[in-house]
């Protein structure tokens, strides 16, 4: 699922951003946002003190923060491709979309590290495209609704949401392996499966 992807790609990016030789391409990240480089560094080294931890939606266990957080949506099957033969691979292709929450202690840490996961959602597009995916957007940035903002607030906690939406092909999991019946002449048999019609009958 596509959350798990996301989760996936993200635990990567962060690892590379994090590591201290590359504080500079970390950096970059933020050359068109209006944040000065003594609090990026500042936050950068609150990251690397304590990494944001990277989980799926109700997963058990408890979490501290930093925390990013991936929920599946929705996933909504569209299409269902012809297989590549008569009885070949059957694939389907689904629209999935995404809701990535990023949780810190502080407004400044939640509002840099939303724009970390951004910026590498957006470059990690192209790896998606490359994956399966026939369609993958980073749709919107958004604050919580002022009630929820309010609840997490006298929490102690800072949160942003990243929507994210997809078009994916998937292929049919087969419980057996089929075997080729016949041309296109065909006869069903009474439990379903083709069999060649008989023409001297």
């Amino acid at each position: 699922m596509m959350h798990h992807h996301i989760l996936t790609s993200l635990k990567g990016s962060l690892g590379y951003y994090l590591t201290t030789a590359n504080k500079n391409k970390w950096l970059a990240l933020f050359d068109n946002t209006a944040h000065n480089d003594s609090l990026l560094s500042q936050v950068y080294t609150e990251l690397q003190n304590n990494k944001p931890r990277l989980m799926p939606h109700a997963q058990a266990g408890t979490a501290s923060l930093p925390l990013v957080v991936a929920q599946l949506m929705s996933r909504t099957v569209t299409d269902r491709p012809l297989g590549h033969s008569a009885n070949g691979v059957e694939s389907l292709i689904s629209r999935q979309s995404v809701k990535i929450e990023i949780m810190c202690k502080g407004s400044d840490e939640a509002e840099i590290l939303a724009v970390t996961v951004l910026r590498a959602l957006q470059q990690a597009r192209g790896d998606f495209l490359q994956n399966g995916y026939l369609y993958f957007s980073v749709d919107s940035i958004e604050e919580l609704a002022p009630q929820e903002q309010l609840v997490a607030e006298e929490l102690g906690v800072f949160v942003r949401r990243i929507e994210v939406s997809s078009q994916v092909q998937e292929e049919v999991a087969r419980l057996f392996e089929d075997t080729t019946l016949g041309t296109l002449t065909l006869g069903l048999e009474p439990s379903g499966r083709v069999s060649f019609i008989d023409s001297s009958s």
